[in-house]
């Protein structure tokens, strides 16, 4: 026997796995939930959870689904809207928050992280005759700066500083020990899984 046979487990030519394992569908399953959320003139799915082979995935109540996507659109808007001021206003608003929405789907076609160059070059493509490539460019290298460069600068400045008063904190309060040989005094609860 091969060395890259003994690897595969024998019960995955039996054929009954084999049309377990290889006719499940790709597409989720709901799993029904008896406490699935009941509001007034408002229909949701009869389920709290969706299930992919083995793992689960808790929906999120209709509030906070709601107040996901509204935040999904403020987030688009504002990106739309610092690229169309870096822009000069020389096209239309809702024509840069289309180009962007464009982009950003092209982006993840490609598996590209953070779509660098191909939200460029369909940004170069649409808007660049008529603005002018160096300039389209140029607004968004400096959207680049100022929506991924910027926050991450603010973060890890506010990381550098947790860190380091968590360093001159007491011993009990919020040090962490520095060997596992170590132990804490104090006792804590396990955090209970997302959505109970």
């Amino acid at each position: 026997m091969s060395e890259t046979s003994r690897d595969v487990p024998r019960n995955l030519f039996n054929p009954s796995m084999r049309d377990a394992v290889f006719t499940m569908s790709p597409t989720a399953r709901y799993s029904k939930c008896s406490t699935a959320p009941k509001l007034p003139n408002m229909s949701w799915p009869q389920c709290n959870a969706v299930r992919v082979r083995s793992l689960r995935f808790a929906l999120p109540q209709p509030r906070v689904a709601l107040w996901q996507f509204a935040v999904s659109i403020a987030n688009w808007a504002l990106m739309g809207v610092i690229v169309w001021v870096l822009l000069e206003r020389a096209a239309p608003y809702p024509t840069v928050l289309a180009v962007l929405l464009l982009a950003a789907v092209a982006g993840v076609a490609t598996h590209v992280p953070a779509g660098l160059g191909v939200i460029e070059a369909v940004f170069v493509a649409c808007l660049g005759g008529e603005l002018g490539s160096a300039d389209v460019l140029a607004a968004l290298l400096s959207y680049r700066a100022l929506y991924y460069l910027l926050p991450l600068a603010a973060a890890a400045i506010g990381y550098a500083v947790v860190e380091a008063s968590t360093r001159r904190a007491p011993e009990g309060r919020y040090r962490r020990p520095l060997s596992s040989s170590t132990t804490s005094t104090s006792t804590t609860t396990p955090m209970p899984p997302l959505g109970q």
